[in-house]
């Protein structure tokens, strides 16, 4: 229900479009090094005109500027518009372990595990590693050397039925799998 736009004598709409394109004004400003006038635009847009793109673009600008607080609260409030996109779990919860904030980011990568699962929207490999790396980390017992393995077990069977090519169980993951089957093995382990 957009007004026809009424034309100049050359036939050139002269009516501004409702809604701004903050993503590329942002973007433009971000690229410019202008990132507190980009901040702005990427609020704006976050307010007036949310897109997934918007929000990824806004977050990966405060991750470089070394604000990854800020960075995990705009996922958070893309998850609130957009909760069932996967792509905003995985971000987040990625972004929450490499700070160190494992509670945060398992119950992230969960969410957007299930996410996958009941969707089929894919992405079960990516989530099963993540969750598994955390366990294996985060390391303040028995019990997560347990989940770590649970979880690698369950990503290595997903790459072994992976649709998608033959795509490789991580060599670095293989080791850190070993690593953890010895030391739920050994009476002395959980050290």
């Amino acid at each position: 229900d957009m007004p026809l736009p009424s034309t100049a004598s050359g036939g050139i709409p002269n009516v501004v479009p409702l809604k701004e394109n903050y993503l590329a004004q942002a973007i433009l400003a971000r690229d410019n090094k202008r990132l507190d006038e980009a901040a702005k635009l990427y609020e704006k847009g976050l307010t007036q005109s949310p897109s997934v793109q918007l929000i990824t673009s806004y977050a990966s600008m405060e991750k470089n500027r070394n604000r990854r607080t800020d960075a995990i609260r705009i996922y958070e409030e893309g998850l609130r518009v957009f909760p069932n996109n996967i792509k905003l779990f995985e971000d987040a919860g990625l972004l929450a372990a490499s700070m160190g904030e494992f509670k945060k980011a398992l119950e992230l990568l969960s969410r957007g595990l299930a996410l996958s699962q009941n969707t089929a929207q894919g992405g079960d490999r990516i989530f099963l590693l993540a969750i598994a790396r955390i366990h294996a980390r985060r390391d303040s017992g028995h019990a997560d050397l347990e989940e770590a393995w649970k979880y690698y077990n369950l990503a290595k069977e997903a790459f072994a039925s992976s649709r998608h090519g033959k795509a490789a169980f991580p060599r670095d993951d293989l080791l850190v799998m070993d690593i953890v089957s010895i030391r739920l093995q050994h009476y002395r382990g959980g050290l």
